[in-house]
């Protein structure tokens, strides 16, 4: 009888052995994922986007009136993006009363050379002094490197003035990446 308690009590201390290393193993892999699913969320976290442009454009083609290819140019810093640049292309379209509307498709590129890509809106206002009065509403679509997942939004808003180059734009949204 000793014998057998003898014996039972070593496969306990033996299976006890084998259990406590299975415990840690667990609640280390529970710190990994919670650790995973923390830099996730954080990853995609909304941050503030702001940032300032010079703006150039250029009529591409004439379509056919009254639509039009164009092209902006921007360059400026952006806040998560630091020294930056874009190009917008887009189809205006000049309606026999204003405003006016045109769609596209952006790339902006980050000092690093990261890019985050945005399908956007605009409408553009003709104002009394001859200038035009611009909203671009851009949805955040994606990117390359730490953009690769990028969401989020911004509104862009410029004035278009005739003769005066290069042109300001002022940006403020968020981005999540």
């Amino acid at each position: 009888m000793k014998r057998f308690i003898n014996f039972a009590l070593l496969l306990g201390i033996v299976a006890g052995f084998f259990a406590l290393p299975s415990c840690s193993t667990e609640d280390e892999l529970d710190a990994i994922t919670l650790s995973a699913t923390d830099s996730a969320e954080a990853n995609s976290k909304m941050r503030p986007l702001k940032g300032n442009f010079e703006l150039y454009h250029q009529v591409v083609s004439g379509l056919g009136t009254p639509i039009q290819e164009i092209r902006i140019q921007g360059f400026g810093q952006l806040s998560h993006l630091g020294k930056t640049s874009f190009i917008n292309e887009s189809i205006l379209v000049i309606t026999p009363t204003p405003p006016f509307i045109s769609t596209g498709t952006s790339v902006i590129t980050a000092a690093n050379g990261d890019q985050v890509f945005t399908s956007f809106r605009s409408v553009h206002t003709p104002q009394p002094d001859r200038s035009t009065y611009v909203v671009i509403t851009h949805t955040i679509t994606g990117g390359t490197g730490r953009f690769s997942d990028a969401s989020g939004g911004f509104t862009a808003v410029t004035y278009a003035i005739p003769g005066v180059v290069p042109g300001i734009l002022t940006i403020t949204g968020e981005i999540a990446y």
